[in-house]
């Protein structure tokens, strides 16, 4: 999958014979099951989501399929039913229940950014970064069977007045990034001739009120993916043998 591509594999020491514990071989599917959506919402009187591009007369059909990915993992168990499994430089803790170990981690980034100037103008935006993994792994004696599953979730928030005195903020165009999502329609005249324009960017102008009240713009974004795999354990004699697996694998694909 995309979280473990990039992985290395840093496993060092052994569980020996605690039960589920050791280093365990892992064959990941690639996973084409990981798709992104977005939710944008604003408050532009005349601003709307550009619509997808149409293909015309055109149809075309894609396809592609990877090989499987190869990695090791490392499961040390405490005896009490909980336990860790070690991947690369990543840990994800875990339990043991009926239907077999279930590892998880949740990982967040929330940072934002408020300015404002003296003569009245305001901005203000905010970000929210969550990556949740979840890995099942049900084990009968040395193979295993189990899923890998994500989800990925960006939250952008942006706030800014609506108008401004240009000279003294000093830009144009506000930085709430409103013409990277939405379009406009508008008349142009060039000499007596009238032209429609249909689709143009968005920018916030500090001339004209382009919102009620201040300017918002959110854009939320959410990938999934999961993906079923399979693991056997694998034994060394020699525990010198583990810090060889650092980098040992294969990646989807090529």
């Amino acid at each position: 999958m995309t979280k473990i591509t990039t992985l290395g594999l840093l496993l060092a020491g052994c569980s020996g014979g605690d039960g589920d514990g050791g280093i365990w071989a892992f064959e990941l599917p690639y996973d084409d099951t990981y798709v992104c959506e977005d939710v944008i919402t604003h408050n532009f009187s005349n601003g709307y989501i550009a619509a997808e591009a149409l293909d015309g007369d055109w149809t075309t059909d894609e396809a592609m399929v990877l090989s499987p990915q190869l990695f090791f993992g490392q499961l040390e168990t405490s005896g009490s039913g909980e336990g860790f499994l070690i991947i690369g430089t990543e840990a994800y803790p875990g339990v043991e229940t009926d239907s077999g170990w279930k590892f998880s981690w949740v990982g967040s980034t929330e940072s934002s950014e408020n300015s404002s100037h003296t003569s009245g103008y305001d901005f203000s935006s905010s970000v929210l970064l969550n990556s949740d993994v979840s890995i099942t792994m049900k084990i009968s004696d040395s193979t295993a069977t189990g899923t890998w599953s994500s989800l990925d979730t960006t939250d952008n928030a942006w706030s800014e007045s609506d108008t401004w005195d240009n000279q003294t903020v000093g830009f144009p165009n506000g930085q709430i990034p409103s013409a990277q999502y939405l379009v406009h329609d508008f008349v142009e005249f060039k000499g007596k001739k009238q032209i429609n324009v249909e689709g143009a960017p968005l920018p916030n102008t500090f001339v004209e009120a382009e919102c009620s009240g201040s300017c918002e713009l959110a854009v939320s974004s959410s990938c999934t993916g999961s993906v079923d795999f399979t693991a056997s354990e694998v034994d060394f004699e020699d525990e010198s043998a583990y810090q060889h697996l650092d980098r040992a694998g294969q990646e989807s694909g090529l």
